[in-house]
């Protein structure tokens, strides 16, 4: 069949007419009824699009081959392989769906006196599922150092910890590199071109912190199992809260979910999507050891 663009191209859609009158030549059908249950048993249906977004890195596929090669290569007692990321909130509440009695819309309370903002930044071990996480109200260069020294101390027996992140160039300053063992990442880490004048400030460079980044390839926050970990805290926590004018109990609210949730356990690797047999690294995780 001949390309909407080709037959029609000032539509961006299908209707059901020009779907008829494409296929005409090989599905001769009396009746748009007809022609339905044609499409029925070819199991095409009118769906709602969803939004959707491909990664712009030019080296998507040599990046994911090397992350996969990562996970699969992880050795039990001597290496460790944990993703992370960072999350905003807000003293304003989150909109989202609820169950209330009929004619009472669930609500999501804004604050007085203008918008707060909180960040989180969490790792979960991806085989055992514990989950690593500090907040504070900003996420600079010496808390990033910081949350790494706290996964080291974390696995103190190691002698490498993948740490698998974003782009953020904060985790690629020279400051984070010099506090870390040499790292072997095939690829340039993305640091804005200013940074190379900068030097490594000595008592970082004292720490030699047996962590090898890793960075997903850029816009493809799909590859990172944190990102349902925050949906889950949002789900549990965040959206539709009662604390829009009680910033202090709801940063008290987070703080005791993450609490909840640090400790190695099943429920956190499921929910983070990392049990899922047909996963995007199910087979790497198989062949470190990991049960799915």
């Amino acid at each position: 069949m001949r390309k909407r663009q080709e037959l029609h191209p000032g539509r961006s859609r299908w209707t059901l007419d020009m779907l008829r009158a494409a296929c005409f030549s090989y599905v001769r059908v009396k009746s748009r009824g007809s022609f339905k249950r044609v499409l029925k048993r070819l199991r095409i249906s009118y769906q709602r699009a969803r939004t959707y977004f491909h990664s712009p890195d030019t080296a998507y596929e040599l990046k994911l081959a090397y992350l996969k090669q990562v996970i699969a290569s992880r050795q039990e007692g001597q290496t460790a392989v944990l993703m992370q990321d960072e999350l905003t909130y807000y003293n304003h509440a989150s909109p989202a769906p609820d169950h209330c009695p009929v004619g009472q819309q669930p609500k999501a309370g804004l604050a007085i006196g203008g918008e707060k903002t909180w960040r989180v930044i969490g790792a979960i071990d991806i085989f055992s599922g514990q989950f690593i996480a500090e907040q504070r109200q900003r996420i600079r260069l010496p808390t990033f150092v910081a949350f790494l020294q706290q996964i080291q101390q974390k696995y103190p027996q190691m002698k490498t910890i993948y740490l698998i992140l974003d782009n953020w160039p904060v985790h690629f300053h020279p400051d984070v590199l010099a506090a870390l063992e040499e790292q072997q990442y095939p690829f340039p880490f993305v640091q804005p071109t200013s940074w190379k004048a900068i030097k490594p400030s000595e008592k970082y460079k004292k720490l030699n912190l047996p962590i090898q980044l890793v960075p997903l390839p850029t816009y493809s926050s799909w590859l990172n199992p944190v990102e349902r970990i925050w949906k889950w805290l949002k789900q549990e926590v965040i959206h539709n809260h009662s604390f829009a004018n009680n910033f202090k109990e709801l940063k008290l609210q987070v703080r005791n979910f993450l609490k909840r949730i640090q400790a190695p356990s099943q429920q956190n690797l499921s929910v983070a999507g990392v049990l899922n047999p047909k996963g995007i690294f199910a087979e790497q995780l198989r062949k470190a050891g990991l049960t799915l």
